[in-house]
């Protein structure tokens, strides 16, 4: 039915049921994508759902060839007809998608053009190349343990050895996975160069100056607020610097690696909770966000919407997935450790966020941007670590609960900018045409870890391939919506918590249910929050601040 507007994309009639249409049916397609993933992801050997994940790929390209007639009729119209469809009532729902349509318009191509990229994109996952490497086919070295026992090291069992207690364990567990990088650093390098490569030729086909900017424009986020990110963070990295002698102190350790950073704050064998327990952890510790969120919580938690346990196949780590017609789904891989309660409640933030956004916005203005993806999330994380961290008389369980947050601030503010500058150099020597090279690659990730790490940490050599382990690079420019995502995070967090119910019903709610009906900046600007003022940063680090002094303070238990 689509094929027949072909041509007619011209009066305002057949646009009108152009877009009633494709909207009806990427409902359905959002539905089937969502319905095969989780197929997938329940069992990464079922052959049935590979097969029909692969059939799909194969239909979305032949789509994507067969209407990209649309977008190149529709970015012929003129500003003045698309304002006209944008005031008629009857293009309510799709005001937005108009909107998008005239700033979009300079970066459409002609039909054979936008034919020809459809079909050439379907050559050029440079991600799942890396991913098959990384996943598959790349192998680690063996390392010993104290107890005597030898051990494969692999991506899987790596987070775990970085959080073992001995350093000597850390480290030669961190050089293993390191140096199996080295070994193939320059097959990834040759990927990941060719990857920066095609996403400069798309982007200067597209109009843009760089694939920077292409990035950018798509996310509906100014390029000023990436480069603010990354000021910002430096700005604080003193901050940083503080806390890892703290941590040294609190550990006890002469000299202090890169690979102690994550490094358990005590001896003691941690607290483990059971499901039951988890959840009514998560529902007290989420209750200061209102009875109504509570309600729509207890749904999720209690209608089997969650895939709990590991299993053989199943994927790993945890993730929250949802389409508009359909209550979210979520997968976890739950062992029993705090950090195991508090994915859950992530996740759940996850889901809160999409629920009530398909709830209190039509289908077409509904799914909210990655720039904000990770605050609500992060919201209930927070959310989380407060309700223990305060409820506890335990000093070892602080202890830990306060190290897990300054674990997570590392991790998600100042390591994903680090990561942002790597990715912002490498994307602009292929936009300057300066040559591209593992070693250059390598030689800026290393001095660039010594900047965030500082002169106190002692660095391992092999940390410079760090960069090539890192999937989220074939994602241009998304590692940095993290850092943001948990600063305004921390900000939103200090309210709920000094501002109580009203806070949350006339701030916090209206950008939860908002999905995408505005620009992501103006959209968290509900929540009280500008990501664009030095004061929302401010107010993070002294949170940060704040918890790295309590760890200071009671630090040293053992």
């Amino acid at each position: 039915k689509l094929e027949c507007f072909k041509g007619k994309l011209t009066s305002r009639d057949n646009i009108l049921e152009e877009f009633r249409l494709s909207s009806a049916l990427y409902r359905i397609i959002d539905r089937m994508q969502v319905y095969i993933s989780l197929k997938k992801e329940r069992n990464g050997k079922d052959v049935v759902a590979l097969e029909q994940i692969e059939e799909f790929s194969n239909w979305a390209t032949d789509f994507d060839e067969k209407t990209a007639y649309i977008s190149v009729e529709l970015s012929k119209l003129s500003d003045e007809f698309i304002d006209k469809l944008i005031a008629d009532k009857d293009f309510s729902n799709f005001d937005i998608a108009l909107k998008d349509l005239k700033r979009e318009k300079k970066h459409i191509l002609d039909q054979k053009s936008e034919e020809m990229l459809s079909q050439v994109s379907s050559f050029t996952n440079f991600s799942e190349i890396f991913s098959k490497l990384d996943d598959i086919e790349l192998k680690f070295g063996k390392v010993k343990l104290e107890n005597g026992k030898t051990v494969q090291v692999t991506n899987d069992n790596y987070g775990l050895f970085m959080r073992s207690c001995s350093q000597k364990e850390r480290k030669d567990v961190f050089t293993a996975l390191h140096e199996g990088f080295k070994g193939f650093n320059l097959t990834i390098s040759e990927n990941f160069i060719s990857f920066l490569k095609s996403q400069n030729v798309f982007s200067k086909l597209r109009h843009f100056s760089s694939a920077v900017d292409s990035a950018m424009f798509s996310s509906k986020v100014d390029k000023s607020v990436l480069d603010q990110v990354i000021g910002e963070v430096n700005k604080h990295l003193s901050d940083f610097y503080q806390y890892e002698k703290v941590l040294q102190k609190v550990l006890n350790l002469k000299t202090f690696y890169n690979s102690d950073i994550y490094a358990p704050i005590s001896v003691k064998k941690c607290k483990l909770y059971d499901y039951d327990e988890a959840k009514i952890l998560v529902k007290k510790a989420l209750e200061k966000l209102g009875p109504n969120y509570s309600k729509k919580l207890e749904f999720l938690l209690e209608n089997r919407t969650i895939d709990v346990y590991p299993t053989e196949n199943k994927g790993g780590g945890g993730f929250s997935t949802s389409c508009y017609d359909v209550h979210p789904y979520i997968l976890l891989n739950f062992n029993g450790t705090y950090n195991d309660v508090s994915t859950l409640a992530h996740e759940l933030g996850h889901s809160m966020h999409s629920v009530l956004s398909n709830e209190n916005q039509v289908y077409e203005k509904a799914g909210y941007k990655i720039f904000v993806a990770e605050i609500a999330s992060t919201v209930n994380e927070i959310l989380l670590f407060s309700f223990m961290e305060q409820n506890t008389k335990n000093k070892n369980e602080r202890l830990e609960f306060i190290a897990s947050f300054l674990s997570n601030f590392y991790a998600t503010v100042f390591r994903q900018t680090m990561f942002s500058e790597f990715e912002l150099f490498a994307h602009l020597l292929v936009n300057n045409n300066q040559v591209v090279s593992y070693d250059k690659l390598n030689t800026f990730y290393g001095e660039l870890q010594k900047k965030y790490f500082g002169e106190n940490v002692k660095m391992l050599d092999c940390a410079k391939y760090e960069w090539s382990r890192i999937p989220h690079f074939y994602r241009p420019f998304y590692v940095f919506k993290y850092a943001t995502g948990f600063v305004s995070a921390c900000s939103i967090v200090q309210n709920i918590l000094s501002k109580g119910q009203e806070y949350v019903d006339n701030y916090y709610m209206k950008f939860l249910s908002a999905g995408a009906s505005a620009d992501p900046v103006e959209i968290l600007k509900l929540a009280g929050i500008d990501i664009c003022d030095s004061k929302t940063y401010d107010s993070a680090f002294e949170l940060f601040n704040h918890y790295v002094n309590e760890l200071n303070k009671i630090g040293g238990a053992k």
